[in-house]
Formats: structure tokens, sequence, C-alpha cells
């Protein structure tokens, strides 16, 4: 356990120093993972102090690059990993939840945005068109 989490840490440390990294993500699960491990009865310690949980924390919900542009929507995601895959991994899914975890929330937010860009682009179209029986008659 201690070489996967001593080889997080390294590499978060060179992703920080590249200054892609976010500050909120990282806390945000944190906490959310403490708090979901402390409501199941769980050792908080034991569900957040593994390799690979912070190897998906440090790399795939910290890297400025990866994720939205929105600065809340980053630590939004991390609290829902946090969450569901601390959830899961307590109820016996192990510490392949947090990845998949960490992914579904990635496919659920951008179905949201693909959404939320239709429904934009369908407004802004409806709002060019003139309503029926609205044209002056000239002719």
């Amino acid at each position: 356990m201690a070489p996967s989490v001593l080889g997080g840490v390294i590499g978060r440390a060179w992703v920080g120093y590249a200054v892609r990294l976010g500050r909120r993500a990282p806390t945000s699960f944190l906490t959310e993972g403490v708090g979901m491990a402390a409501a199941l009865g769980y050792d908080p310690v034991f569900q957040l102090a593994s390799g690979p949980a912070w190897f998906v924390v440090g790399f795939a919900l910290c890297d400025r690059r990866l994720l939205p542009e929105q600065p809340l929507a980053r630590p939004m995601m991390a609290a829902a990993a946090g969450v569901v895959g601390v959830g899961l991994r307590a109820t016996h899914f192990y510490v392949e939840a947090l990845f998949l975890a960490v992914a579904a929330i990635e496919v659920v937010y951008l179905l949201a945005e693909l959404v939320a860009f239709a429904v934009w682009r369908l407004l802004r179209l409806n709002r060019r068109r003139p309503l029926a029986g609205t044209e002056s008659a000239s002719a």
C-alpha cells in the first residue's frame, strides 16, 4: 500500500508543479468521502488511504485540462465521486468502484452539457423565427 500511495503523492506533486492542479477537488473528495464512510459505519482512513483512490482523484478529478471550465463543476464532480465511489467501495465493490464512479460522473456531466446545449440551441433558433400569422400582409 505504501508504494502506491507514494507513487500517487509523487505524481500529484508533478502535476501541481506543472500548475495544472486544482485544490478544491481533493478537499471536496476528502470531505465527502470521510462523511460517506462515517455514515456507513466504516473506517474513513481505510477507505481513503489507498494509492488508486488518490490516483483517480489526483489525475482524473484535479487536472484542469481534462475537466470542465466552470470553477464549481470540478469540486462538485469530486464530491459526487467521494459519495458514490466511497459508498460503493465500502459496500464491497473495492477500489475499482472509484474508477467506475469517476467515469460515470464524467459521462453524466457530458450528457447534461449536451442536453443543455441542445436546449439552448433550440431556444435560440425559435427566437429568430417569426410566429405563424404574425407576418405583415404587405402584398
